[in-house]
């Protein structure tokens, strides 16, 4: 209470005790107490003469909207003019009231506190509502608003981005405008049967941007009702999975392609020759790998030197024109290239861009261009098949027309069932070598002892005729 005069306080206090109000108090008189006051004391309210010896309430009032403008103020005065009530009033204050009215002074400060109570309550609602607001604009997911007739009345930060669309474009318009044509009719159906029933809906939508780019959406649709229970808006909070669906979808096309490896290694070797198809290797890694054009080479045992053993996907018009050339693909020997060997050395897979920077070194670039050129390359892979550390083969693909090898995964493990396949094969071939040496080697050891018996049988029978006891003991 900013007041000078003892009894006026002891008059102002009691008319508030017999309003029912508990209270302590601080009296202050000087500007430094009243700022003090403000700080240490914090009081609920403020009750300030207008006139002090060296104070004044409207400079009371002045730094209470400084320093606390929420406490209320109310000026209690012996007197004050229409002009100064009007003034005081504009400048912040609650209330006033004439000492002659003390009576008035219970119910003053009920209302002062009131009033306060009201607009804390509601600045709380505000903040809420503004940290609401915020959180809904700049939320991860996708919102969207619409009125009862599906027409769009609001979306966030969060909408605009993914579907590319601005606010007004979009507010106004029903959200078939995002449709894409590829969500089922069923998805629609069951969709607003849902949600016009009072129940929420969730579930996948194909939808397309603005742009004209095909998205994937998880959504969840819910109506939102008054204090009545009434449906005013529809809500939609809404989640891009459109890489999730991506890698969910390169997912199960790396299962199939797994599972056709698999299968397609039956028939890596030949039934009826019993070597290796080399053929259907190519067939396969061309199918595999979306490449254009697919050869591979076998490298020697104990060399460096390889053979191109087949090829998938030259016309057979060019086929027949490197043979009229006298440049055979395949069953050739060629030298090894050690430049090449160094790039792919400890690598799966490496890229070149061109044939001018893969063979550039060793054919003339005038050449490799016209082929770059020609063929529109736009990629060249080289796919080595190793087994046990060792290089024992490699795959050549080449893509044109701005394809790309994407699986690279895929194409790895089939070349390591590849490099499985060529050890057993060859692993096979060596012991069938060693059982054929081993086999003509017992049958010289078999002659040989045949020969031996019918030389022993010989002498005896010369040593009976010439009456002596045979030599040999000869076990049939």
């Amino acid at each position: 209470m900013v007041e000078d005069n003892f009894l006026d306080a002891e008059l102002i206090k009691r008319e508030i005790k017999k309003n029912g109000i508990s209270f302590v108090d601080r009296i202050v008189e000087t500007k430094d107490e009243f700022t003090e006051a403000l700080e240490q004391f914090s009081p609920d309210i403020i009750l300030s003469d207008y006139s002090l010896p060296s104070f004044d309430g409207m400079r009371a009032l002045k730094i209470r909207q400084e320093k606390a403008p929420d406490i209320p103020f109310i000026l209690v005065t012996g007197s004050i003019n229409e002009e100064t009530a009007v003034e005081v009033m504009k400048a912040g204050a609650d209330d006033y009231i004439l000492k002659g009215h003390i009576a008035r002074i219970g119910s003053a400060i009920k209302a002062a506190i009131e009033k306060k109570e009201a607009v804390q309550m509601q600045k709380q609602s505000e903040q809420q509502l503004r940290i609401l607001s915020l959180a809904v604009e700049q939320s991860p997911a996708s919102i969207i608003i619409t009125d009862i007739k599906g027409e769009i009345e609001y979306i966030n930060q969060k909408c605009r981005e993914v579907t590319g669309y601005t606010a007004q474009e979009m507010i106004g318009k029903n959200p078939r405008i995002l449709k894409s044509g590829l969500t089922s009719m069923e998805t629609y159906q069951l969709l607003w049967a849902s949600i016009t029933s009072g129940k929420e809906w969730h579930g996948e939508l194909i939808n397309r941007k603005k742009n004209g780019e095909l998205y994937y959406e998880s959504a969840l649709i819910a109506p939102i009702t008054n204090e009545k229970g009434e449906v005013t808006h529809y809500l939609a909070v809404k989640e891009d999975i459109t890489e999730r669906k991506k890698a969910q979808i390169a997912l199960e096309q790396n299962h199939n392609l797994l599972k056709k490896v698999l299968d397609e290694s039956l028939h890596f070797i030949d039934v009826s020759t019993e070597e290796l198809n080399f053929q259907h290797m190519v067939d396969t890694m061309r199918e595999l790998s979306g490449a254009d054009f697919v050869h591979f080479n076998l490298f020697e045992e104990n060399g460096s030197d390889f053979f191109t053993m087949a090829y998938s996907g030259l016309s057979e018009l060019i086929s027949k024109g490197f043979s009229l050339l006298g440049f055979e693909l395949t069953n050739k020997k060629w030298p090894a290239d050690p430049w090449l060997s160094k790039q792919l050395a400890n690598q799966v897979i490496v890229r070149f861009n061109s044939v001018v920077e893969l063979a550039g070194h060793v054919l003339p670039k005038p050449l490799c261009k016209l082929l770059d050129a020609t063929l529109h390359i736009s990629g060249i892979y080289i796919v080595t098949v190793r087994k046990n550390n060792q290089s024992i083969g490699d795959f050549t693909l080449v893509f044109t027309d701005g394809k790309e090898l994407h699986s690279n995964e895929i194409v790895s493990i089939f070349a390591n069932q590849i490099g499985l396949f060529i050890d057993r094969k060859r692993a096979e071939d060596a012991l069938l070598r060693k059982m054929e040496e081993l086999e003509r080697f017992h049958r010289l050891t078999v002659d040989r002892e045949l020969t031996m018996i019918d030389l022993k049988k010989e002498i005896n029978t010369l040593l009976k005729e010439m009456g002596k006891e045979p030599k040999y003991t000869i076990v049939e």
